[in-house]
């Protein structure tokens, strides 16, 4: 074989692979359980005005709603693919903790096989968004 089939092939195999993890990024469905490393913080919002903050928050800071539900007062956030930086889903707890706050819990799960601290640092841009957002309006 010459060098140039050869580099082709190599170029076709690279490109192919890429497109299959593309279409299972785009194809996956967010997490139904708690992810294993999350960051929460208190609020001194209701669980219902928290839900309706963060959901704000999702809609103007370009993040996707992958996820809704205000029985369960759960929200999953998406971000678009990048293929410099991956694509994750923010899985968003809303619930009371012991002393009565509203508690906020921010999980990240890959949407392809990402983990380490990539994930965590995109995860704490999200926590702190939100946090901004709640101090912003809050009393």
């Amino acid at each position: 074989m010459d060098f140039f089939y050869q580099s082709t092939l190599a170029v076709c195999l690279f490109c192919l692979v890429w497109i299959i993890i593309i279409i299972i990024a785009i194809l996956r469905k967010p997490p139904k359980k708690k992810p294993q490393y999350i960051e929460s913080f208190k609020s001194e919002y209701s669980p219902d005005n928290a839900l309706k903050s963060i959901t704000y928050y999702a809609l103007h800071s370009g993040y996707e709603i992958e996820y809704f539900s205000e029985q369960e007062k759960r929200i999953t956030l998406g971000d678009p693919f990048s293929f410099s930086r991956g694509s994750f889903f923010y899985p968003i707890y809303i619930g009371v903790d012991e002393t009565g706050h509203t508690l906020v819990e921010v999980g990240v799960k890959g949407k392809i096989s990402i983990t380490g601290s990539a994930a965590f640092r995109f995860r704490d841009k999200v926590v702190n968004g939100i946090k901004a957002l709640t101090f912003l309006y809050s009393k």
